[in-house]
């Protein structure tokens, strides 16, 4: 997956990174992936309010379809925010 911030009109690409109080985030300049992620799900990255913070998981379909072919029995409990791509992106 993808945590990214839009500040001042662009996209910031999130990670965690050691500092000096223990682990803090870092950023940097978003590369083209994540903008092509962001507008396969259907997100305009210029239409996202200053600050806005999110995730985009452009593999989660695959990712599934990997675990649900593992399982010969059983299951995989798979927990998502729950809200619409309109929601969580306005």
């Amino acid at each position: 997956f993808a945590c990214f911030r839009s500040a001042g009109g662009e996209l910031r690409a999130r990670g965690v990174r050691h500092a000096a109080a223990g682990l803090a985030w870092g950023e940097a300049p978003a590369d083209g992936a994540l903008a092509a992620a962001l507008a396969a799900a259907g997100v305009d990255a210029r239409s996202l309010p200053d600050g806005y913070a999110g995730e985009v998981r452009p593999r989660a379909g695959a990712w599934i379809r990997a675990v649900a072919g593992c399982l010969g029995r059983g299951l995989a409990l798979v927990i998502d925010y729950g809200g619409s791509r309109r929601d969580l992106y306005h």
